[in-house]
């Protein structure tokens, strides 16, 4: 007996202990659903209960049976008188109801279901909880939050000191007299939590429908309708207590926090917490993806919504949590997301990829860096009128990891933070200046609509500095990165480099221009125009305007130089290069040279060799070859009006002139054409007015267009630079849900019309 019940506890610890359901079935589940529910009655019996409410064993929910009782042409109170006084503040009354006469029953609005409560001073309350007008018949779980006003009541009953609890059901007209009426366990709490499961056998979702199943719970939390997981509370991974495990792993799911009209409940009921303890381990997994070299694909989403008029909040904050993976992750009506918190930063193992945190009050983030994953999450239009996302950690803000669309933008309370391809599609405040001195970096912004950051200068002083990222690769004309290609940009108007650099094997530079600064309320400046610059050993180089508005990314092709080349010793030989120093500057192209080249009809590749195989004394008295003289000198190549020179920031260096060679295709790019997108309509015609749309790609599912409630027509309009393939999803209340495969995007506007059917069987739960 006693091995017996050590296997039982350990399987109970491992959440693979078995039950049966209410038909006798033997059920299994990965994890351990726990109620944060306390019983106050199970209806089983009628012991305790005024009014002498019958016992039914055929007509009940949970347990062994119900209450049961006929109200007819007026009304019926039930009371039970609890064994001690119960305190019920701030928590929410769960029951189950029943009545074969709903169509007469009173409205909701005059009470014709009520949960009863009376304190010990005689004072009783009464919430109404429906009636004809929001209960069809059948059970019904009753949620009511019992910090709600009450509908009915005599003083103010102490929620602290309650005595007797029931029912209070309103049949205004007569009724055949027979049993009509029926209520089954009475609780109070919040919904439940899960804990253990295995890597092999996880908990999941489905393990709390499970749970719900047997008979002797039947909380009325959780209930699963066409593939839709009904959440009626909260709900709980893991937990708190020192040693508990939880490996929760769930995909493709869809959690919608339930209201109907028959509760009486605020936001505060909905939640989904993940909690973790110093001593067990926490293992979370939403959604699913997979490595494709060596990046990870979403494969399968998890979504979370509240309806209308609700919000729910996602805390995931728990600093005990040592796995978080949400692939796909997506939230509807959140009041808040929390990816840690304010002093609680996440240091486990976290991913984020494919994320869509909408129509949220605001995200926070406090993330360990070294373990963080992210990419392609979204937040579009958060509600806060403070921040879309208030960052706590100093990991800095991608737009490749979050995106902000809408609403307000970032807030930070480092001293220091780079918003690196910041990209924000905006309507209102893009950045908070939180902290006094705060310096933001912003790379590669997209403002708002007035094309400038709005700022809120929280402590009036700090520095945002508005940069453009570069990135460019050299090549030649059979496509082989050129090594030690020099990479410049010009301010033209103060006349220096704000950017030059030199590429390494692989052709590649990169780097930032900052272009404009704001340094308070009132303090701004702006930089530009500019001017780039590339050239190479033995090419053609270029000089251009250079616009940096946006971030730059480049493929250059440079050709060879048009003259004949000679070899170094060749070079040497060259007639006519003159070398002319002047100690009274040289003045050509509005420019004052120091010294003056003269090619004597070579190209500039023969005279850079033969340069190469000169000798000058430097500054500091050291000989060094000629071109080495030149760099010394910090000098840079262009061209003005045909003509080649080097030129020194103190507008004064080397000037060079009189060589062979076409100039007129100098004047010209690197070559490379570039085309402006085809934009396209993609339109859906004849649709039932508050459908739901949403149009993803084949295969990846990657969501490309959503719209809530729709006219009658819905347009998608995009750019199109390849055909993409996609499918369409449309929803609407009454109507039968339709999927339409195999639609291709392409470079032609396109209308489809659609005919939905109207759904004889639909039910709102």
């Amino acid at each position: 007996m006693f091995l017996s019940l050590i296997l039982l506890f350990v399987l109970w610890i491992t959440g693979l202990v078995t039950q049966e359901d209410e038909e006798g079935e033997e059920i299994s589940m990965g994890g351990t659903v726990i109620p944060l529910l306390d019983d106050i009655y199970d209806c089983d019996s009628s012991d305790g209960w005024s009014n002498s409410p019958v016992l039914d064993t055929e007509q009940k929910v949970q347990g062994t049976g119900s209450l049961s009782g006929v109200v007819r042409n007026g009304n019926e109170i039930w009371m039970y008188t609890l064994p001690a006084s119960l305190d019920i503040t701030n928590t929410h009354l769960y029951t189950w109801f029943l009545s074969s006469v709903p169509q007469f029953l009173d409205t909701k609005a005059d009470g014709g279901i009520r949960i009863r409560v009376m304190d010990s001073s005689g004072y009783w309350g009464e919430w109404f909880m429906g009636g004809s007008d929001t209960y069809g018949g059948g059970w019904q779980v009753l949620v009511c939050d019992t910090t709600a006003s009450f509908g009915a009541n005599s003083g103010t009953p102490d929620l602290s000191d309650i005595v007797t609890i029931g029912m209070n059901i309103h049949v205004p007209v007569l009724v055949a007299n027979k049993t009509n009426t029926w209520f089954d366990a009475m609780r109070y709490g919040s919904g439940l939590q899960i804990i253990n499961g295995t890597e092999s056998v996880p908990a999941s979702m489905e393990d709390f429908v499970t749970a719900e199943a047997i008979s002797e719970n039947r909380w009325g939390v959780v209930e699963k309708k066409a593939g839709v997981y009904l959440v009626s509370g909260k709900l709980v991974l893991g937990s708190t207590t020192s040693g508990s495990d939880v490996i929760f792993q769930d995909k493709a799911k869809v959690v919608v926090f339930n209201y109907n009209d028959n509760y009486k409940i605020t936001d505060d009921l909905f939640e989904l917490r993940v909690e973790g303890n110093s001593s067990g381990s926490t293992y979370v997994k939403l959604g699913d993806a997979y490595s494709v070299g060596g990046s990870l694909v979403v494969t399968d989403d998890f979504g979370l919504r509240a309806p209308s008029g609700y919000e729910f909040l996602c805390d995931m904050s728990n600093t005990n949590i040592d796995e978080l993976k949400l692939y796909g992750f997506s939230t509807y009506r959140a009041s808040q997301v929390l990816i840690g918190d304010s002093g609680k930063q996440l240091s486990g193992n976290i991913h984020m990829l494919g994320c869509r945190l909408s129509a949220i009050d605001r995200i926070h983030r406090n993330l360990s860096g070294t373990t963080f994953y992210g990419q392609d999450n979204q937040i579009p239009f958060a509600t806060s009128t403070l921040y879309a996302m208030k960052i706590f950690d100093s990991y800095g803000y991608d737009y490749n990891q979050f995106q902000i669309i809408g609403g307000y933008g970032l807030s930070s309370n480092q001293s220091e933070i780079d918003a690196y391809d910041f990209r924000s599609i905006l309507s209102s405040q893009d950045i908070e200046v939180a902290v006094s001195g705060q310096t933001w970096n912003m790379i590669d912004p997209i403002w708002g609509t007035s094309g400038s950051p709005l700022i809120d200068w929280t402590n009036s002083s700090g520095s945002v500095i508005q940069k453009t990222s570069i990135t460019v690769t050299a090549r030649d004309t059979d496509g082989n990165p050129i090594d030690g290609t020099v990479y410049c940009v010009d301010e033209e108007t103060e006349d220096i480099d704000v950017l030059c650099t030199t590429s390494g094997s692989d052709g590649s530079v990169s780097g930032f221009v900052c272009t404009e600064q704001w340094y308070d309320e009132t303090h701004h400046c702006e930089r530009g125009p500019f001017t780039r610059r590339v050239w190479a050993y033995g090419k053609d180089p270029s000089q251009i305007p250079f616009d940096v508005s946006s971030a730059v990314v480049e493929s250059l092709t440079l050709t060879d130089d048009t003259g004949v080349e000679l070899t170094r010793s060749q070079a040497q030989a060259v007639s006519g290069v003159s070398v002319g120093y002047h100690t009274t500057p040289y003045s050509a192209q509005g420019k004052d040279w120091t010294w003056l080249i003269d090619c004597g009809g070579n190209s500039l590749v023969n005279v850079y060799s033969w340069l190469s195989d000169q000798y000058a004394t430097d500054t500091s008295g050291s000989v060094v070859p000629w071109v080495e003289t030149l760099k010394l000198e910090r000098t840079r190549l262009l061209r003005r009006s045909g003509t080649f020179y080097t030129e020194r920031v103190e507008n004064h260096g080397v000037y060079l002139m009189n060589f062979t060679g076409d100039v007129d295709y100098m004047t010209a790019d690197d070559g490379t054409l570039y085309y402006p997108p085809t934009n396209v309509d993609f339109t859906l015609t004849n649709l039932v007015i508050g459908s739901e749309i949403g149009i993803y790609t084949s295969g990846s599912m990657t969501e490309v267009y959503h719209l809530e409630s729709s006219g009658s027509t819905a347009t998608y309009n995009y750019d199109w630079t390849g055909d993409q393939n996609v499918y369409i999803v449309i929803h609407s209340v009454n109507y039968v849900p339709i999927t339409i495969s195999n639609i291709t995007l392409g470079s032609t506007d396109q209308s489809i019309p659609i005919s939905q059917q109207y759904d004889r069987n639909y039910k709102n739960p």
